[in-house]
């Protein structure tokens, strides 16, 4: 039985690590898949002949707005994956609204990565009924690799390497919606009072222009680092080494490398979201901050307080194990795809 999934396949993403494991899933139990990007395709029609040239009997398509422009007339079999920016950001464009209303009323099933999820979708189309929403929890697995975080920035940035380093690390793509500067002028402060404490902003440049902005800015600031982007099992590996992982993101589905961290056992101190509360009970498996100054607080909190970090990370731990087991996500795809080719 043949499967086309089609995701954007940005490296370093967490939506090309998902479609990926789905894919993994899906070819596990003898399911023929081909992994492709919308880009791939000049229109409907091209979907449309590949199709049928292929034999594909059903699509996964991640992201209601990318894949959503290829499927939303094209009268084919398929699943939609919601992927976070769609409905937390591209629903603000009434042409991208309209392409996504038509794409998730065409669709057999619409999965969901959360409760939170699944309330924008039935907030912004209320007409679809309860039982076509799927909520299916990311799993979490993590393949940390022999990369030295520490070792890199002696290598790289020695200007501020000291051997009792402590590594404040976040991850992600440098674009708008991750708003990797949200962060870097009180942690630049912070270096100046700890100069053991650096902050590191990990991730590909995928928005030229404000990247540019981004390099310019950070380039004048004590104490903050970038690295352009990692392998998978390095930025694993990465995050395992670091003190704290943090996230800035002004929106998010559900951010995979916040529960990576998680499992790693290294706390989290994200920003109040609803994608990141959705995983992040303050307090509890991490903190949640809503301004940069109460940010820094967390992380200080957490320098000077041995237990509390020991805590955190051991409850963060329970929960990702408990809520994002990748044996629970894999049943469920196989039994969505089942149902969808019964």
């Amino acid at each position: 039985m043949n499967i086309l999934l089609i995701s954007h396949l940005q490296k370093g993403s967490g939506n090309l690590h998902t479609i990926e494991r789905i894919r993994t899933y899906l070819s596990d139990v003898d399911y023929k898949c081909t992994l492709t990007s919308p880009e791939e395709f000049d229109n409907e029609d091209d979907l449309k002949s590949y199709v049928t040239a292929n034999s594909i009997k059903l699509i996964i398509g991640l992201h209601a707005f990318r894949a959503g422009k290829l499927l939303q007339d094209a009268k084919i079999n398929y699943v939609l994956v919601i992927g976070g920016t769609d409905v937390n950001e591209d629903y603000r464009n009434q042409n991208k609204m309209n392409v996504m209303t038509q794409s998730v009323l065409s669709s057999r099933k619409i999965i969901v990565f959360s409760n939170g999820l699944r309330r924008k979708v039935q907030e912004l189309w209320p007409v679809i009924p309860q039982d076509k929403i799927i909520e299916i929890k990311q799993g979490v697995q993590t393949c940390p690799s022999k990369f030295s975080l520490t070792d890199y920035i002696q290598q790289h940035h020695s200007d501020v390497y000291t051997t009792d380093m402590v590594i404040c690390l976040c991850v992600g793509s440098i674009r708008p919606v991750k708003n990797p500067l949200y962060l870097v002028q009180e942690f630049s402060e912070l270096h100046k009072r700890r100069q053991n404490i650096v902050y590191v902003i990990c991730g590909p440049v995928v928005d030229e222009e404000y990247g540019k902005l981004f390099i310019t800015e950070i380039d004048s600031l004590p104490g903050v680092i970038f690295i352009p982007g990692l392998p998978l099992t390095d930025a694993h590996a990465a995050i395992q080494q670091s003190f704290a992982y943090i996230n800035c993101s002004n929106s998010e589905g559900m951010a995979l490398a916040i529960l990576e961290a998680m499992m790693l056992e290294v706390p989290v101190v994200v920003r109040n979201i609803d994608g990141n509360k959705d995983i992040v009970e303050h307090g509890v498996n991490g903190f949640v901050f809503s301004d940069p100054k109460q940010c820094i607080e967390y992380v200080e909190e957490l320098f000077l307080d041995s237990n509390l970090r020991d805590n955190t990370v051991r409850s963060a731990s329970e929960y990702v194990r408990r809520e994002h087991s990748v044996d629970t996500e894999r049943l469920k795809y196989c039994d969505v795809v089942k149902s969808c080719l019964e």
